[in-house]
């Protein structure tokens, strides 16, 4: 799993979003970036698509690092699924198929989306998926 910590991790985790949206990345080596993260950039770059941002929970956490952790530690399969989804339509946490959450989803103009749900909460899901299991 790559490590998301280091200067370029860091500073690309707290850039205010919206502050410079055509080049988030300038100054900063992509390669350094975790796998996840560069693979995206790449997949938006190809496409044509505005600069990608990471997406995050309501607090402000990364989706994806902590979701990786949480698959890692616990030997789960987590995601995030909106099947069909229109504005306003609610997303889910699915732990190995189930799922234990519904939130609301927003993709703001900064560029980035945000799921309507705390990072703590999210754990908190996770460990009470566990003891029921």
């Amino acid at each position: 799993m790559d490590d998301p910590s280091g200067d370029p991790f860091d500073e690309l985790q707290d850039y205010p979003p919206g502050e410079n949206p055509n080049e988030p990345y300038e100054g900063i080596d992509t390669e350094t970036l975790p796998e996840w993260w560069r693979n995206a950039v790449e997949e938006f770059e190809r496409a044509d698509l505005r600069t990608f941002r990471p997406s995050r929970f309501r607090d402000g956490v990364l989706v994806e690092p902590l979701l990786s952790r949480l698959r890692a530690t616990h030997e789960l399969s987590i995601v995030l699924i909106g099947s069909d989804v229109e504005y306003g339509d609610h997303w889910a946490l699915v732990i190995n198929g189930t799922t234990v959450a519904e939130f609301e989803h927003d993709r703001l103009l900064d560029g980035y989306s945000v799921y309507d749900i705390g990072s703590d909460r999210v754990i908190e899901l996770v460990e009470t998926y566990l003891e029921k299991q």
